[in-house]
């Protein structure tokens, strides 16, 4: 565990990476420091989820048996070393230490886990298709070996193609920034569907925009055609079904693109 509670059932092995999950380090005491809680702010080892002064709170396990489980306080650049030390206390003691070393972790949660979602190849698209309240936007092959275009343009205007690589960019290499368990109802949004040449198809619906890092919680629906791989099909609903992911940046902007978008001006 690290600083936060998982969600009650939420299923970390379907997305926890294989190897490298906490990055190897050495720590070795420098000297004792105080064993007063209050003054375990100062430090930054107090509760993970104290207001003020909040550790990182690291757990390891081997089955139900407790390796260690240690809080994880500020860096202190005075001791020796390129790495320098931090302070630290073992869950259940009271006193805490100066530690010469340094332990890297990642700061958001994805950086924990396997966060690619989708990589369907650009040249194995049919059809894509973008539904929204401002307009449906659809895009098809004419043949084999043509590129993807912009289906019944206005006649007097050219589509942009710059815009449709965005758009199908999101399929070749979606993934999230967060991830929780899927709630109830329907999405209610954007929603980008995807038919591979094999029958497969992939619908991103965006379940709510996230205006505080301007990304979208989406949920993601797999259906099966007559050549498509089961064994695709079944990891890609292993790894999505019952659950919603925040997605930002490039992927979350091209599922809100306008039918506007897609045209030069």
């Amino acid at each position: 565990t690290y600083g936060r509670t998982p969600s009650p059932g939420f299923e970390y092995d379907r997305f926890v990476r294989p190897s490298g999950v906490v990055p190897s380090s050495v720590l070795v005491i420098e000297e004792a420091k105080t064993d007063r809680p209050d003054r375990y702010p100062e430090l930054s080892l107090a509760a993970p989820d104290a207001e003020d002064g909040g550790a990182r709170r690291i757990t390891l396990r081997d089955g139900d048996e407790v390796i260690a489980d240690v809080y994880l306080g500020k860096a202190e650049s005075s001791v020796g070393g390129t790495r320098g030390g931090l302070y630290a206390r073992r869950e259940g003691e009271a006193r805490s230490w100066l530690l010469r070393g340094a332990v890297e972790l990642p700061g958001a949660r994805a950086g924990w886990l396997v966060n690619r979602l989708l990589e369907i190849k650009r040249d194995d698209i049919a059809t894509v298709s973008l539904e929204s309240d401002a307009g449906d936007v659809r895009l098809a092959r004419a043949g084999e070996g043509e590129p993807l275009r912009l289906q019944d343009p206005p006649p007097d205007r050219e589509e942009d193609a710059a815009a449709i690589g965005r758009l199908t960019a999101v399929v070749d290499g979606l993934a999230f920034a967060d991830v929780r368990k899927a709630g109830e109802g329907d999405p209610d949004g954007p929603v980008l569907t995807v038919t591979t040449r094999d029958g497969l198809v992939v619908r991103v619906g965006s379940v709510v925009q996230v205006e505080q890092t301007k990304g979208r919680w989406i949920r993601i629906d797999v259906e099966a055609g007559s050549g498509t791989d089961p064994e695709q099909v079944a990891a890609l609903r292993t790894r999505t079904e019952g659950y919603e992911f925040e997605v930002r940046g490039a992927d979350a902007e091209a599922l809100g693109m306008k039918p506007a978008a897609f045209l030069k001006f």
